[in-house]
């Protein structure tokens, strides 16, 4: 039995098929945990601007800076992970820098638990919303988990057609 040209190019289709499925499940891995990352990142940074806020409020004010560059280096590392031409953390940005305002100036008549409540319902959704994109994957590997195997299948059945291995008609 020889190996003919149709072997070779079997054999080359489906070594392509493999590669490309090794890059592109290395890549969505790489993204996955960068995405999964910039997550827990903003949930913490989050959460330590929201204590600082409260904890800053009626304090000295020689605490208080200490607080407040804490406060402004948290709030920074956010708007740094953020796109400035999207809308989507602008609003919790904005009750940010109120919070931020409130908390470290000396008046009591702005309720923090209000600005510190919308901060966390906005960021819950939107940090629920990079999950489910995390979960379902980027669109590229979506797009190749569904057209790889039905092109191997393809490249195949022509293969066994090309070898006489399958008839039509």
């Amino acid at each position: 039995m020889t190996v003919t040209a149709a072997a070779y190019i079997g054999a080359a289709v489906i070594a392509a098929s493999a590669a490309f499925i090794g890059v592109v499940i290395g890549k969505e891995q790489k993204t996955t945990e960068f995405r999964q990352d910039w997550i827990n990142a903003q949930r913490s940074d989050l959460a330590l601007v929201l204590a600082l806020a409260n904890n800053a409020r009626g304090k000295k004010p020689g605490k208080q800076a200490e607080a407040r560059v804490a406060f402004d280096e948290a709030l920074n590392r956010i708007r740094l992970r953020e796109n400035p031409t999207k809308e989507e953390w602008k609003s919790v940005l904005k009750t940010l820098d109120r919070l931020r305002n409130a908390a470290f100036s000396y008046s009591f008549e702005v309720d923090l638990t209000v600005d510190s409540s919308r901060v966390i319902a906005l960021s819950q959704q939107l940090l629920k919303a990079e999950w489910t994109r995390v979960r379902a994957g980027e669109t590229w590997f979506k797009i190749a988990k569904w057209m790889l195997p039905p092109m191997v299948l393809i490249v195949g059945l022509a293969l066994a057609y090309g070898k006489g291995f399958i008839y039509l008609g």
